[in-house]
């Protein structure tokens, strides 16, 4: 099943904007900067779950539209937490579907010479509660491999899972017209041990890739929310 970029709801990165031009916006109260900043999160909260609707992963869990949304987190917490500065890309992460067939209801493929059946058999779904994660994009730096920029994260800023990166292309497609993600390749899987697992964009489809930890690409950083 092929999803072209752009289907996912357009208005879930112009809450995000928004949003975040409303923490920063200095002539507001905070007390007033903060609600309205939790009514615009409000507001993407249903924007995603209904995202996920539309994509079916409700039928893949055999729960009806209700009983999907009241499974979900029932917010997306205001990130007070100074270290989440500059993570302006929150998500609802579906943690319950097998990954081959998130990857199939996301509409990302599988690249050419890629085997699904031989790479994703080991590799379960987490078995937890969907959550919120708050990530954001990392440059691999100069002159150092992925392996390397990930190894220098610092505090409770961890490289994000492929869980993750599946939200994070269902709800902001765009972040890939400039870039190709990055993520260590999940538990489980038939994955050579230097390999990591990138989403990137094929003409207007996404599609997975392997790659080697010498490439340079974009790494996906994320830190989960507040309960």
């Amino acid at each position: 099943m092929t999803v072209e970029l752009g289907t996912a709801n357009p208005g879930i990165a112009k809450i995000v904007r928004e949003a975040n031009l409303l923490r920063e916006k200095s002539s507001l109260l905070e007390d007033e900067r903060q609600e309205l900043f939790k009514s615009a999160l409000e507001i993407l909260r249903k924007e995603q779950v209904e995202n996920y609707l539309r994509l079916g992963f409700h039928h893949s869990l055999g729960l009806s539209e209700i009983e999907y949304e009241k499974s979900m987190p029932n917010r997306i917490s205001v990130p007070t937490n100074k270290t989440l500065e500059g993570f302006k890309f929150p998500v609802i992460v579906e943690t319950r579907i097998f990954c081959e067939e998130l990857f199939e209801l996301a509409g990302i493929n599988v690249g050419p010479g890629y085997n699904a059946d031989y790479i994703f058999p080991g590799i379960f779904p987490p078995q937890q509660k969907p959550y919120v994660a708050w990530t954001r994009e990392k440059q691999s730096q100069r002159g150092m491999s992925i392996e390397e920029t990930m190894n220098k994260l610092c505090g409770n800023e961890r490289a994000a899972n492929i869980f993750e990166g599946v939200a994070l292309v269902a709800n902001y497609p765009e972040i890939l017209r400039d870039s190709q993600l990055v993520f260590p390749k999940p538990p489980g899987g038939n994955f050579k041990f230097q390999d990591f697992v990138c989403l990137k964009l094929e003409g207007e489809n996404v599609e997975f890739f392997i790659i080697n930890k010498t490439h340079k690409a974009t790494i996906i950083t994320a830190q989960q929310g507040r309960a």
